[in-house]
């Protein structure tokens, strides 16, 4: 599943230490979800939301609606079931383990991080929303759901590498959309998508490093 699962441990970490600069700098301190603890944070968080606003257009805002729907838990989770039904039925024990150990990590940090951090959501979305907004869940769920495919469908090479590109921009495509759709903040999506990948790469990461030491013991 990988070629260098160090490798690709060292990336994980690399995402967790983004991942938590951005929790250091772009967590609220209050009432409107602007009072970060780095003020251009949130000054910037509130440029882009207006940003988003100016170039609204009813087509964008279609896409990003299905989106909304797309990211939500009515179809990531039936998605997610059925992954992990297929790769258990074939026996395909180390790419089973690497998708739910991505799942479980995924949900629990964004569970976790969301009542942790408490920061309030953009006022007037155009979707309906639910909980706290940082981080964003839709950015986790993609991010882990499409790193994890990848990973797990995917053989090394050309193939996976292209795909890759393709799970990168759907991934941003969505966070995007949730600031456009003022469901989330800037730094809540880009933490979505840190702590996601997090998930997915570490989560084969050590299924891979689990399995070779195995094998050095059995053999």
């Amino acid at each position: 599943m990988l070629t260098s699962r160090r490798r690709t441990l060292l990336y994980a970490i690399l995402l967790v230490a983004s991942l938590a600069a951005i929790f250091a700098v772009g967590t609220s301190t209050g009432p409107t979800g602007l009072e970060t603890q780095v003020g251009w944070v949130g000054r910037l968080d509130q440029d882009v939301l207006r940003t988003s606003d100016n170039i609204r257009t009813g087509i964008l805002t279609g896409v990003a609606r299905v989106l909304d729907i797309a990211g939500g838990g009515i179809v990531t989770i039936p998605l997610r079931a059925v992954v992990a039904i297929v790769l258990l039925v074939r026996r395909r024990w180390p790419a089973f383990w690497t998708w739910i150990l991505a799942w479980g990590l995924a949900e629990a940090a964004v569970r976790g991080a969301k009542v942790w951090f408490a920061r309030p959501r953009p006022p007037m979305p155009l979707v309906s929303t639910t909980g706290f907004s940082f981080p964003s869940g839709h950015a986790v769920a993609t991010a882990a759901i499409a790193m994890a495919l990848v990973l797990v469908l995917m053989p090394p090479g050309r193939t996976r590498r292209k795909w890759e590109v393709f799970a990168i921009a759907f991934t941003f495509m969505m966070a995007l959309s949730r600031v456009y759709l003022r469901a989330h903040w800037l730094s809540d999506v880009e933490a979505g998508v840190l702590l996601g990948a997090t998930a997915a790469l570490a989560a084969a990461a050590v299924v891979t490093e689990v399995r070779e030491v195995y094998e050095r013991r059995r053999r």
